[in-house]
């Protein structure tokens, strides 16, 4: 894969001036002053419909960046709406400013600053002007005014939203670059407070830990399909982007910049949380073909050399890591439990990072000695099963998970029992299944010097049920029903090699090669050279 040079498109609005209503919001004159909310307002107004989402845009990033004294409260909900209208990704106007929806216990209030507050007010009109910290009750705190009442309405009232951010206001990343800093507002320890998400198998009393980090059911915006850019080697983590925020409620997790509410925060120890929330960030809101993520890839660039081949699945178990090392306390384990359904309750209740409440499950390593015959259990946690591939022609999926719960012989070991030297045989049982669960076959084989790949084709299918490979559970009635979400394919050799994602995004199969992205068939997906495959669990 040759370097590739960024190419930069700009678009320029006409520059002819005759009033203050004819300027491009691109004129320097207009932007680098101290900002004029009424002529803003009065630009965007008298702007032709093709116009306007690019004025608003331009004057929303400038006024977003202005630190005022006073902030207000704005419906999450209502501002979710109008960051995919300024985006490009919906076409009618946001309708007036809702403040009311924060009656109901699911909706979290945003702050901004006075001046994006007047512009936006200006704008739209609202139902309800809450300042900082004043409720919806309309009693008086210490420093804000009374709230007051608008009748004024413009514009069209659209659907639900698809975004749901709660908090936004601004900040430096480690590096001084600019973010988005959309946290949840209402909690302030490490496991925000639940929300009432009983019917949804992601969130439900079996995940509490997707429930105490505040986390919304099910799929609650559709990601538009957005290329990422490759200048040099970067297409493993194109890929894993791409499967990554194909998962809502670890990018609602990132948007909300969660990990901002945890007990003793402090930016400089949560790096990887930062650029992976700019370039989630980056993601939803491009409005290009495709967007460029730098900071995450300068971040990661001393560990994965952009000049060489790398591997998908060493950088994405090298981002999830570093994440849970910097949310997850550092735990002492005790010695020994007794059972499995002990174990997942101490693990459960202790690591409690966002990759551990979507990613992990939980099986046991049964050593029975071929001395005394007593087993010896190993409780062990699991991220993703990487299962072997058998050398046989059509070969499934599901035969490479009978591969990996198959017995297997242990020539050495020694009993804990017996003390004996006699090997054993061990059995694995999964115990738990992650919301996300994520199967890697084993391609890539490293013996001494010599390198190979297996290229074998696996037949996967879209929906698979794993109740056979579960012999022992603490699941009782969740479901084991799971969805094909995306997928992350490998063409070519060990050596020079390239990847790309297959995701489902809208119920349509996207192909994501790097910048492109491009709608395929359900059988062209399936006919993909699976490398890392990303199944979701479905309610039945």
């Amino acid at each position: 894969m040759s370097g590739r040079s960024e190419v930069k498109v700009t678009i320029e609005e006409p520059r002819a001036v005759k009033s203050s209503v004819d300027q491009s919001p691109d004129d320097v004159s207009l932007l680098e002053v101290s900002p004029d909310v009424d002529r803003y307002v009065t630009m965007v107004k008298n702007s032709t419909p093709s116009q306007r989402p690019n004025f608003e845009r331009r004057f929303f990033l400038k006024l977003k960046e202005e630190t005022t004294t006073d902030k207000y409260q704005i419906s999450g909900k209502w501002f979710a709406e109008y960051l995919q209208y300024v985006a490009g990704a919906r076409k009618k106007l946001p309708s007036q400013i809702t403040n009311s929806d924060l009656k109901l216990i699911s909706e979290k209030p945003m702050l901004i600053n006075s001046k994006l507050w007047s512009f936006l007010s200006k704008l739209y009109g609202f139902d309800i002007e809450l300042p900082e910290n004043k409720g919806l009750t309309g009693r008086k705190t210490p420093g804000n005014n009374r709230s007051r009442l608008s009748t004024s309405r413009q514009g069209s009232i659209i659907g639900r939203s698809s975004l749901s951010p709660n908090v936004f206001k601004d900040a430096k990343s480690p590096k001084g670059t600019k973010e988005f800093i959309i946290i949840p507002q209402s909690v302030s320890t490490k496991t925000p407070g639940s929300l009432s998400n009983s019917q949804d198998p992601l969130i439900s009393k079996k995940n509490s830990n997707l429930e105490r980090l505040g986390l919304q059911r099910g799929r609650f915006f559709e990601v538009k399909p957005v290329g990422i850019l490759n200048t040099h080697n970067y297409c493993f983590m194109n890929a894993v982007m791409q499967s990554l925020i194909n998962i809502p409620e670890l990018s609602q997790y990132f948007l909300q910049q969660g990990y901002r509410q945890l007990q003793g925060y402090n930016a400089s120890s949560y790096q990887t949380c930062h650029v992976m929330s700019t370039a989630i960030e980056t993601y939803i809101t491009c409005t290009k073909l495709y967007c460029n993520p730098k900071e995450l890839k300068q971040y990661f660039s001393t560990d994965f050399d952009p000049n060489q081949q790398q591997d998908a699945h060493e950088y994405l178990i090298r981002l999830r890591e570093k994440i849970r090392d910097e949310i997850n306390p550092i735990i002492r384990f005790p010695e020994g439990f007794r059972d499995v359904e002990t174990y997942w309750s101490f693990v459960s209740s202790k690591y409690t990072s966002v990759m551990d409440a979507i990613f992990c499950g939980q099986q046991t390593s049964t050593f029975r000695c071929n001395a005394c015959l007593k087993g010896n259990n190993v409780f062990e946690t699991f991220f993703e099963l990487s299962l072997p591939i058998p050398l046989r022609r059509d070969l499934t999926l599901e035969e490479c998970l009978e591969e990996y719960v198959m017995d297997e012989i242990i020539e050495e070991y020694t009993c804990e029992s017996c003390k004996k030297s006699r090997g054993a045989v061990k059995q694995t049982t999964l115990n738990v299944l992650p919301p996300v669960l994520l199967l890697v076959l084993k391609r890539f084989q490293v013996k001494g010097r010599s390198k190979d790949k297996i290229r074998d084709f696996v037949r996967y299918p879209t929906n698979l049920d794993f109740s056979r490979y579960l012999k022992q559970t603490t699941q009782s009635g969740m479901s084991t029903q799971y969805k094909l979400d995306s997928i992350i394919a490998h063409s070519g050799s060990i050596d020079h090699g390239h990847y790309v994602c297959y995701a489902l995004r809208d119920s349509e199969w996207y192909l994501f090669d790097d910048e492109k992205a491009s709608k395929v068939d359900t059988d062209t997906m399936l006919s993909a050279e699976a490398y890392i495959l990303c199944f979701r669990r479905i309610d039945l």
